[in-house]
């Protein structure tokens, strides 16, 4: 499995797996992200986080689709949909971009805490690395930093330990 580089807080620079690169945090995305499968908790005590994106660059340029992660282990369990006029942060939508390196991504997203009563609603950073390969252990990696709400602070990067992620820049 393997670790993968943390993704960046908004405005310093990521270590990518494929290179050096440098990130200034505007609300815009890679074209589509797809897949789902697990990768180690971010728990010391084990365990998997899974997760499921389906986000694809509609015909306005804008990124829509739904999303899921969940760390059992650490208690967090969000997601969140994006539409046409809704998705991002400041409530608007996520506009897409060719960006980053080839087969990798970054998404600043608004995430939604499921089973939530109360402070359900932060910022999700999603970081995504496509080898381009299929199947688990080909070195696909995922990372996830969450601000504000429920979850505030946690992170976890990871190569995957099975499924697969397509990253369409």
């Amino acid at each position: 499995m393997g670790t993968f580089a943390p993704i960046p807080r908004v405005t310093r620079s990521v270590s990518s797996l494929l290179g050096l690169w440098i990130v200034v945090a505007v609300i815009l995305a890679a074209c589509d992200i797809t897949g789902g499968g697990w990768m180690a908790s971010a728990s010391a005590q084990g365990g998997k986080a899974t997760f499921g994106f389906g986000l694809t660059c509609n015909g306005n340029g804008h990124l829509t689709g739904g999303w899921v992660y969940h760390d059992k282990a650490m208690g967090v369990d969000v997601g969140g949909t994006l539409t046409d006029s809704s998705g991002a942060p400041d409530g608007g939508p996520v506009a897409c971009t060719a960006g980053s390196a080839p087969g990798s991504g970054l998404w600043t997203l608004r995430y939604t805490a499921q089973h939530c009563r109360s402070n359900c609603v932060g910022v999700a950073v999603i970081g995504a690395e496509d080898t381009g390969l299929t199947g688990p252990s080909k070195g696909d990696g995922l990372s996830i930093e969450l601000s504000g709400g429920r979850y505030d602070g946690y992170s976890n990067a990871r190569r995957l330990g099975g499924g697969n992620l397509t990253v369409t820049n």
